[in-house]
């Protein structure tokens, strides 16, 4: 831009003469008609200032960008469960009440674009209300590489925002391998209704926030 402002300086007959090996450039006088040119001179001025901004990276722009590439996991641990003595019990009256409340909540805080749970009733039951406000089907996920799946799920929907249900000892784990911590501990058995949000720029790195609902 400073070789540009000289071109125009020269054009008005402002500038100086620059010759190879001239160390001490020869300046013009000033002529009358420098009254006549000054005009010229500040719009000039005035252009190159305004290119200058406008090739100034816009702040909202890059924030969006970041955000854009911001993937966020949401973990939950099924609602409560029958005690029917079986291995693969459903949801008692309360937990389905629990997974509607999960449903409510993040169809007013997210836009949901893909649910995963593993292959139990008390997980898909949990998922389920989740999944009919959104339009979307319940992939079902195993934990034989639990590095492995973060890793294809933030792969798949990168930028954008999954919930992934699960049950007291795999939601922590899984929480803490995509966050890259080791801060959270199988949950209690009597322990229902927290949610665990990663939001990661970067595979296995980022911040949870920890709430309830």
């Amino acid at each position: 831009m400073q070789l540009r402002f000289t071109y125009y300086l020269k054009l008005l007959g402002l500038g100086c003469d620059i010759r190879p090996g001239n160390n001490h450039p020869k300046k013009k006088k000033m002529r009358p008609r420098l009254f006549k040119t000054l005009p010229i001179l500040l719009f000039l001025v005035t252009f190159l200032a305004f290119e200058a901004v406008a090739q100034t990276p816009d702040s909202t722009a890059v924030e969006d960008q970041q955000e854009a590439t911001t993937t966020t996991l949401i973990f939950v641990r099924h609602a409560e469960k029958m005690d029917d003595g079986t291995d693969n019990p459903s949801l008692n009256g309360q937990g389905k009440d629990r997974a509607d409340r999960l449903a409510q909540l993040l169809h007013q805080q997210y836009k949901i674009d893909a649910i995963y749970s593993t292959g139990y009733n008390r997980t898909l039951e949990t998922a389920t209300p989740t999944a009919e406000v959104f339009g979307l089907d319940v992939q079902e996920y195993g934990l034989d590489d639990p590095k492995g799946l973060i890793a294809s799920i933030v792969k798949e929907y990168k930028g954008r925002t999954v919930l992934i249900v699960g049950h007291s000892n795999t939601t922590p784990y899984l929480v803490n391998i995509a966050s890259g911590r080791d801060d959270f501990k199988q949950l209690d058995e009597k322990t229902y209704g927290k949610l665990f949000v990663v939001e990661s720029r970067e595979l296995y790195k980022g911040k949870v926030t920890e709430s309830n609902y």
